[in-house]
């Protein structure tokens, strides 16, 4: 397994990255939806901005139990 740790402008890192099994978020915001669009399949993003916002994560597929999970520390 390798990793690459890079730091990109947030306005710019979804149009020239694709393909990571995980996205470490540290802005939250536009940033984090931007995250989920560099993910291969089954990729994870890890944030430590804060609780979730639940009108940016509403169209998101997740499984049921995770999505009340979100709702209940929001």
């Amino acid at each position: 397994m390798r990793a690459k740790l890079l730091a990109i402008e947030a306005r710019i890192f979804a149009q020239i990255l694709n393909g990571y099994d995980m996205v470490f978020d540290t802005l939250a915001g536009d940033a984090l939806i931007s995250s989920l669009k560099v993910l291969r399949e089954g990729g994870i993003v890890v944030s430590v901005a804060g609780p979730l916002d639940l009108e940016l994560v509403r169209d998101w597929p997740m499984p049921f139990y995770l999505r009340l999970w979100i709702r209940a520390i929001s």
